[in-house]
């Protein structure tokens, strides 16, 4: 038996970041996610496979707009025509998408409700799939569905769809689960989604998340795709990432040390750029790192933007990559912090990045599903986390310069 797990294709999605992008670049960006799908169900044919799963957050919007439904059910109903069913959950960002009555999809798509339901499905080859999901009534979940997920005991194999995240105690809004509720199910395979990297949740449960299958912005960076799921009664699951996505987001280290003047700057820049891989857009933010104080000429241009704007001209008759930001990121040479220095740190860390912290910062900005996601992200929060220590410690190795 054999199907594809896909979650959080976010259509409608605005790509966040990006500005003065020539024309043919900005196309490629706004097609991608639109691609992305088609590499999907490309994907579902060829293998022949015996169904598809969609695990929430297929629009990015509580209103989705006629173009990303009329597009969508386009390529499902490309699945239609070869006989291979479909199983949708809606998630945190599409939830109002079960209540739309002019939303309709094909004769093989079956869509989960508010409650924990199974469906069933016969395999060609006469195997019995039982698939047992839900979909989000509202925003926001506090509930532990994963707890009232059960399997079929007559069904030879058994698939549960969770869009959700690991509780963490602590403003947990998304269908929060435990290893321990995955763990005691005893499913076959936990197709999840809302986390936009795919892996393995665990490596002692068969639970995976399928990540988006194309980044929409800086936090999203490196390949995006699906998964591929065989599964046999006598073996676990064997699960085989994909790259759908055309547009990836990097970042990438460029080393300037010896650099004194914007033209070097701009010669050292393109070489890096110009040994990258070329096979599909790359978006990168590059950062250029010292372990000496840069040039007042280099400062300048940065700070203004002026560099950017340079590097971004020359590269404006390519396709294959385009820097969206340039920082400057000076190497720290002070010594790490003492342990009482880092003891105070993680202490404040904690006081203060948290989640209701942020949340009471963000007041009524929260209300926006793409604010409230990005800033809760555990990847903008570990960045946010390393700019202040990097000040930190930046800050330290100025203060012991003027005391020498």
């Amino acid at each position: 038996m054999k199907f594809i797990h896909t979650a959080d294709l976010h259509l409608d999605s605005p790509f966040l970041g990006l500005k003065n992008a020539p024309a043919p670049i900005w196309q490629l960006i706004t097609e991608s996610s639109e691609k992305a799908v088609i590499a999907i169900i490309d994907r579902a044919i060829s293998e022949s496979v015996d169904f598809v799963v969609m695990v929430g957050d297929l629009f990015d919007r509580e209103t989705q707009s006629v173009k990303a439904q009329v597009f969508l059910t386009q390529q499902l109903e490309r699945l239609n025509q070869v006989g291979i069913p479909v199983f949708i959950s809606w998630g945190n960002h599409d939830y109002s998408a079960q209540v739309k009555p002019d939303f309709l999809m094909p004769e093989n798509v079956q869509i989960f409700g508010a409650h924990v339901s199974t469906k069933r499905l016969t395999t060609s080859s006469g195997e019995q799939v039982a698939i047992t999901g839900f979909s989000y009534p509202t925003r926001w979940l506090s509930t532990d569905f994963a707890q009232q997920m059960q399997m079929a005991s007559d069904a030879d194999h058994n698939v549960a769809l969770l869009h959700g995240a690991l509780s963490s105690g602590d403003q947990d809004h998304y269908a929060p689960f435990s290893l321990g509720d995955l763990r005691q199910s005893n499913f076959d395979y936990w197709a999840l989604g809302h986390i936009h990297k795919a892996g393995q949740l665990d490596p002692t449960i068969p639970a995976y998340y399928a990540g988006t299958p194309q980044g929409r912005n800086q936090n999203e960076t490196g390949e995006k795709g699906a998964l591929l799921v065989e599964m046999d009664k006598s073996r676990a699951p064997r699960v085989d990432f994909f790259e759908t996505d055309t547009v990836v987001w990097r970042t990438l280290d460029v080393p300037i040390d010896d650099i004194q003047t914007t033209a070097e700057l701009e010669g050292q820049v393109l070489n890096v750029l110009n040994q990258q891989p070329t096979t599909k857009l790359s978006l990168f933010k590059l950062q250029l790192r010292s372990r000496k104080e840069a040039a007042s000429e280099l400062l300048i241009a940065l700070e203004n933007g002026s560099f950017l704007e340079r590097i971004q001209a020359k590269l404006a008759n390519q396709v294959a990559y385009w820097p969206y930001e340039i920082k400057l990121q000076a190497v720290p040479v002070a010594t790490p912090f003492a342990d009482v220095d880092q003891a105070y740190f993680e202490r404040a860390k904690q006081a203060i990045f948290k989640s209701e912290v942020v949340a009471e910062l963000a007041d009524n900005l929260f209300s926006e599903g793409f604010i409230a996601d990005h800033f809760q992200n555990p990847q903008t929060q570990q960045a946010l986390f390393q700019n202040v220590l990097d000040r930190l410690q930046i800050e330290r190795a100025e203060s012991e310069e003027q005391h020498l």
